[in-house]
């Protein structure tokens, strides 16, 4: 096998072998963060509205407003921790980037049978890697341009959307705990004031 600058050939396919174990990795690890706050959100949220349905003193909605609370700041965290999974996901696509430049996979691929001439190959005229994954990397300047302009995109974006629709949820919530609490003090306060 050829040499390819310091590194050669076969320990860039190893590389590029392991840059692909890592791509899958990160990417499952960002769908695993979203399964496990997703459910814990709905469970909560659930909770919230069964409490919210059977509660009938105001101390009791005063307490479910701590759930509310724990929606957001849940959600925050399922924000955090899922966008370093993508972004991680993003920085490993751009590792790729560089290994299938330098393994000559961005090449068009011409094939020559045993008498020299070039073969009828399916669309020779274009590279291994697919081209509308090209197109996305020649946007950007740099690697770093690429993970940052492209971690806020496709999933990821997907995913911030719907943990900010639990975050919407519990503050609507907190305020109507809120306000079904303090109706409900004021209507026992003024209750005991005609018993009195």
């Amino acid at each position: 096998m050829e040499e390819i600058g310091r590194i050669g050939c076969e320990k860039l396919w190893k590389l590029y072998e392991q840059n692909l174990d890592e791509e899958r990795y990160y990417l499952t690890k960002h769908y695993m963060y979203l399964n496990l706050y997703i459910g814990l959100l709905s469970a909560l949220v659930t909770a919230m509205g069964v409490g919210f349905l059977s509660a009938r003193e105001w101390y009791h909605f005063l307490l479910l407003c701590v759930v509310p609370v724990l929606v957001i700041k849940i959600s925050d965290v399922g924000k955090e921790n899922a966008f370093r999974a993508y972004q991680r996901f993003m920085e490993t696509i751009s590792v790729r980037a560089k290994l299938e430049s330098d393994l000559g996979l961005l090449e068009p691929r011409a094939i020559s049978g045993n008498d020299g001439k070039v073969q009828q190959n399916w669309w020779e005229s274009e590279p291994l890697v697919d081209t509308r994954y090209l197109a996305s990397r020649a946007r950007y300047s740099s690697s770093r341009d690429f993970v940052t302009g492209e971690s806020r995109k496709g999933a990821q974006r997907l995913a911030e959307r719907l943990l900010s629709v639990f975050k919407y949820v519990a503050v609507a919530s907190l305020v109507l705990l809120l306000a079904t609490s303090f109706c409900k003090l004021t209507w026992t306060l003024a209750s005991f004031a005609r018993v009195l």
